[in-house]
């Protein structure tokens, strides 16, 4: 057990010489930590792309779940964080992305409340992640967009991205409002005119 403890900490440092001995000296990968997070998940959370790259070379189960809060996988992990050096690297893995955080989203769904632009595209681009898919509170990632009175111009490109790639902004959430009635209600001009059409 110390064995197993020892290399999450190399993990967790990222000691890609050490890592390494220890995976050449028989250490599975796919073990999981006293947490249930798997060497893998540990290397997202420390935001190390290299120790990612590594370990996924070494046969690390690209899906494998953890507990980390409502980010239990390592793509929606690194995409709710905006992690886009490791997401390009996870999405070489094709990793599956029907597994819904416990909010039942998909990774988009948390990239674009957040405003990460740029993984929000990797994921629209190169996989094939649902842009209508709807969590279990009633959101669509378009609806998250429009959710708060205060979004940087960011929240405008993305929109704008997610119009691109087939967002259906008449989907409405539990409460029977649209995308557009929410941006319009917090104030958010620029996006509601890209809902309307113009």
């Amino acid at each position: 057990m110390n064995k197993m403890k020892d290399f999450f900490n190399e993990v967790a440092n990222g000691d890609l010489d050490k890592i390494k001995a220890f995976i050449e000296n028989g250490i599975d990968v796919n073990e999981k930590d006293e947490n249930e997070q798997t060497a893998l998940m540990v290397a997202v959370m420390s935001n190390n792309p290299e120790v990612v790259k590594l370990l996924l070379e070494c046969k690390a189960d690209v899906d494998a779940f953890g507990i980390h809060k409502e980010d239990r996988n390592p793509i929606n992990y690194a995409s709710a964080y905006g992690l886009v050096d490791i997401v390009k690297i996870l999405l070489e893995y094709k990793p599956n992305m029907k597994l819904l955080n416990v909010y039942g989203g998909t990774p988009l769904i948390p990239a674009c409340e957040q405003g990460h632009y740029e993984v929000a595209k990797l994921l629209l681009e190169e996989t094939d992640v649902d842009v209508n898919h709807i969590n279990n509170l009633g959101y669509t990632a378009l609806y998250e967009v429009t959710f708060s009175p205060n979004r940087s111009s960011v929240y405008v490109d993305i929109t704008n991205l997610l119009i691109k790639h087939g967002a259906d902004r008449n989907i409405k959430d539990k409460g029977g409002r649209t995308p557009l009635e929410i941006a319009t209600k917090n104030g958010l001009e620029a996006i509601a005119n890209i809902l309307e059409g113009q």
